[in-house]
């Protein structure tokens, strides 16, 4: 028995033997060949060997670009992107394919020479001149494939395939080399067959219905018609999908693949951006973008569900000994790296992409290091885990810088988080659909790099993005969805052809820039092999194509249901039919007659789990709902037991905002504050600097007899702590790091010189742990910022780099902080004089608000306490300040969105 070859470039062979399999065919011994195949199939069996490697489509991108550079020396294509490359590519193949002669250079410089554009063709010349000088020195592509197949000698290789039978399909047609190819292995002697005569069975077990036509409204409810009355009538297997918009298309039946665990094949594929590959790849693209390399940007990527934490993790820790992060901030409680803190100091020194420019740095972060290791801190500090973590981070950040730097092909490889086969078949899908998606990430990669043009990441990333992935052939006990082309190949009982609207198929016809219709006659030098190829060929070709589907599933005796969206929902306008759909009908019924469509309503469909799609899956299981109005009670409010000790500055937190202190220290949620990316030093980053001057600038005068340390010496530490911060909070906008430090160093000189002033007194402790407790039990403790001593008489000294303005001189809810530094003193220090404190605002050339402490601040402030102690037992936190002349600025606050304040939720029994 003979062997036949169906000769169909484009087509997937392998659904076409499948198609004809499942309707009784013999597939033994017969073969779908596209050009590739049939090319090297012909040199094997004529003994031939290629003396150069087979380049691939990347492979011919590479040389493009090169010959792009050579040969385009009047900057044609100027602004060259990789779309641009592609264009170039398949339009230099396609003229390639007309010249069947044997000189192909001279043809293809005839034809175009010819063109209206000289200008574009004779680039296009140069181009063309270009590339064969590398593609003879690197190997062949696959216009070279064919034509050195097309040469081979026409006795042996016609004796090779003598009993073979050819057919090429008419929904296929060839280009001139192809066709070359066809005419010699074949002698000529090759039948020319429509896709309905390789099916000579008809079906005999099923009566011949007619196709079927919905009007919809919108592309979602044609997707829920097709799936519901697919799963209503007819088996899985036995059912196509064929799309006209296959980008649209595909994710909706996505979506629903996914909700109702449908049983689905894409050959389509499906949004890139449906994968965890590509969902990191976003992510990474807004962290060196819009995120700036920032600390937010980095923690959504490090921390997304996407990202292999735990292999970044053990990267982090090589070579790092654990035992020295002990005492530090890098380790939990469980003695895990604790890389939200790593990831913290990582993006505020917005360790980046570029290994070159990590490694200054690091460079500079280690410089910080040394900086801090010579201040030093002492070990009972509140600031000594913070300076001890920077001593320790520095071999974990390195690691970090590296692994950040990787290739992005790299690091996308390394650290996407691939889901895992599971029992449903969505997240078998989705395997698949992640482990394509790498696949074709890193291709895209690495072919854009290959090419070496000046197309920025971003750009690069953007495309990949607009890409698909998970395609597969069509499996059996599964629904298959594919294009209107690969529907020719995939014949099964039942077609669904979704979008036939006018907008969208066959759509209007359009010249290729590169390749005008002009330019086609001529290279076609007079003959009509060049017509299918030109813009209204195009779209005639689509038509031929899907009258060509319609009437072989007629032979077969097939189901056909068309649809299309009279409403685009997502434009709010109203479409037409396909011209095509008009067509389909006056064959179907020998005439013009009116279509029958039936008006799908706005989701009539509604798919549920309690009809159609979902009854397949739940039986006769229905969800219901007792009630269809909410619950208008209200839970029990929750309370809390005082457990541990209040620092004054949580307590005032408090009683400014008991909701936000609920919020952020009692359930730990993060506040939705936007953070200022070019902010060189933040209010929190100026405070902590100015504190720790102030702390040098006191220790000096404890260490030498309250003897004030030398202007010169002092601003020297200024300018080295503040530079030696920048280091590790590297600024966006280095040129205004100058003017910033220009007004840090005019305050931190003001505040000197209130240190001046303030001599008299002399210091009796500085950042040193207070611990006292109420009547009532409420611990306190914390650490303020000095105590000073004059005649024996103490006060608490709080300095201040913000405003004065709503401060008021003894004021107990103004100096609550200071009043509960005041009591824990007093309970410290046994019959103490303690006259109260001062707030020292350094901002304001040392503006001092007085706070005394006397018998009844004193009540008041345990009047207060008590009413903390209350709140907190009965859960009761609303959003108001509890103390008179205290306000909380909710515009700014980070939880003002879930508060409920502005819709009045904040109520106190809440």
């Amino acid at each position: 028995m003979g062997e036949t070859i169906i000769f169909a470039p484009g087509a997937n062979g392998r659904e076409l033997l499948r198609s004809l399999a499942r309707f009784g065919e013999k597939c033994f011994n017969i073969r779908a060949c596209g050009s590739a195949e049939l090319a090297e199939l012909v040199l094997m069996r004529a003994g031939i060997v290629l003396d150069k490697n087979r380049i691939d489509y990347s492979g011919e991108l590479a040389l493009m670009a090169e010959a792009v550079k050579k040969g385009d020396k009047d900057k044609y294509f100027k602004y060259l992107s990789y779309s641009d490359l592609s264009e170039i590519t398949k339009s230099m193949d396609q003229m390639r394919m007309m010249a069947e002669g044997e000189n192909e250079s001279e043809l293809l410089s005839q034809g175009l020479k010819k063109g209206i554009f000289t200008e574009k063709n004779n680039t296009l010349i140069k181009i063309y001149q270009e590339y064969m000088k590398l593609l003879n020195k690197s190997g062949v592509d696959l216009v070279e494939l064919v034509r050195q197949a097309a040469q081979v000698d026409a006795a042996t290789v016609q004796n090779a395939f003598k009993d073979t039978r050819f057919i090429k399909l008419g929904e296929y047609p060839l280009m001139p080399l192809e066709e070359k190819l066809l005419s010699l292995i074949s002698g000529g002697k090759y039948e020319l067959l429509q896709l309905k005569d390789l099916f000579s069975v008809e079906r005999a077990d099923a009566a011949a219905t007619k196709n079927t036509y919905y009007s919809c409204y919108g592309a979602a409810n044609e997707v829920e018609q097709a799936l519901e009355e697919i799963y209503r009538n007819h088996n899985l297997e036995d059912c196509t999908i064929a799309v006209t918009d296959p980008g649209q298309m595909s994710q909706l039946i996505y979506d629903y693949v996914q909700l109702y665990d449908i049983p689905c094949t894409f050959d389509t594929g499906v949004p890139i951006s449906n994968s965890n590959p590509a969902r990191l790849l976003k992510l990474y693209q807004t962290w060196m973008t819009s995120g700036y390399y920032g600390v937010d940007a980095l923690n959504s990527l490090i921390f997304s569900d996407y990202f292999d934490r735990q292999k970044f993790i053990g990267e982090i820790l090589k070579g790092v000994k654990t035992e020295k992060l002990k005492g530090t901030r890098l380790l939990t409680s469980k003695e895990k790296l604790n890389l939200a803190v790593l990831t913290e100091m990582a993006g505020q020194l917005r360790l980046s992409s570029d290994s070159t420019v990590n490694k200054e740095l690091i460079k500079n972060f280690k410089s910080h290091v040394a900086v801090e290791k010579k201040y030093g801190e002492a070990k009972d500090s509140k600031n000594y885990k913070d300076w001890l973590t920077v001593q320790q981070a520095l071999p974990l950040l390195k690691n970090a810088a590296s692994e950040l730097s990787l290739p992005l092909a790299e690091f996308i490889t390394k650290y996407s988080r691939i889901r895992y086969v599971g029992d449903s078949n969505g997240e078998k899908f989705n395997t698949l659909l992640d482990q394509t998606a790498l696949k074709a990430i890193c291709r895209q990669l690495e072919s854009r790099t290959a090419v070496g043009l000046d197309e920025n990441l971003g750009e690069c990333i953007n495309g990949i993005l607009s890409s698909r992935a998970g395609r597969s052939d069509s499996q059996p006990g599964k629904l298959h969805v594919t294009t209107m082309e690969g529907a020719l190949c995939t014949i099964r009982p039942h077609l669904y052809i979704l979008g036939l609207s006018a907008t969208k198929y066959p759509g209007a016809a359009r010249e290729n820039y590169l390749l005008l219709d002009d330019d086609l006659d001529n290279l076609a030098n007079g003959n009509n092999q060049g017509e299918w190829q030109k813009s209204q060929g195009k779209v005639q070709l689509k038509l031929d194509r899907l009258l060509g589907l319609v009437d072989t599933m007629h032979k077969l005796k097939g189901n056909v249901v068309i649809s299309y969206s009279a409403y685009n929902v997502a434009e709010l306008k109203k479409e037409n039919p396909s011209s095509i759909v008009y067509k389909i009908h006056e064959k179907e019924q020998g005439g013009a007659h009116e279509i029958p469509f039936e008006e799908i309503a706005y989701f009539k469909p509604a798919i549920s789990i309690n009809r159609g799609i979902g009854a397949a899956y739940v039986g006769d299981k229905e969800i219901t709902r007792e009630s269809n109005e909410w619950s208008q009670g209200h839970s029990e409010p929750v309370s809390y037991t005082l457990q541990g000790e209040y620092s004054p500055s949580n307590l005032e937190k408090f009683f400014k905002c008991p909701k936000k202190y609920l919020f952020e220290k009692l359930m730990g949620l993060e506040a939705g504050e936007d953070t200022d990316a070019f902010e060189i030093l933040s209010n929190k980053d100026k405070g902590n600097l100015a504190h720790k001057l102030m702390e040098i600038l006191g220790a000096y005068r404890m260490e030498h007899q309250n003897q004030l340390m030398d202007n010169g010496d002092f601003m020297e530490h200024c300018g080295e702590i503040f530079d030696s911060f920048i280091k590790s909070h590297t600024a966006l906008v280095p040129t205004q790091v100058s003017k910033v430090r220009a007004d840090f160093m005019a305050m931190m000189a003001d505040a000197y010189f209130g240190e001046k002033a303030g001599t008299d007194s002399s210091i009796n402790m500085m950042e040193k742990k207070l611990q006292g407790e109420t009547p009532e039990g409420i611990k306190l403790g914390g650490y303020p910022d000095r105590v000073e001593c004059q005649d024996g008489d103490y006060k608490i000294v709080d300095f201040k780099t913000g405003k004065a303005d709503n401060y008021k001189d003894n004021n107990v809810a103004k100096c609550l902080q200071v009043m509960i530094y005041a009591y824990i003193l007093e309970q410290t220090i046994s019959n103490a004089k303690i006259s109260g404190g001062e707030y020292r605002f350094l901002a304001k050339k040392n503006k001092i608000i007085s706070c005394g402490y006397n018998e009844d601040a004193k009540s008041t402030l345990l009047e207060a306490l008590s009413k903390f102690k209350e709140h907190m037992e009965q859960g009761n936190f609303p959003c108001e300040p509890l103390l008179e002349g205290l306000k909380e600025d909710c515009e700014y606050c980070g939880y003002a969105d879930i508060c409920g304040k502005d819709n009045g939720g904040c109520a106190e029994d809440e």
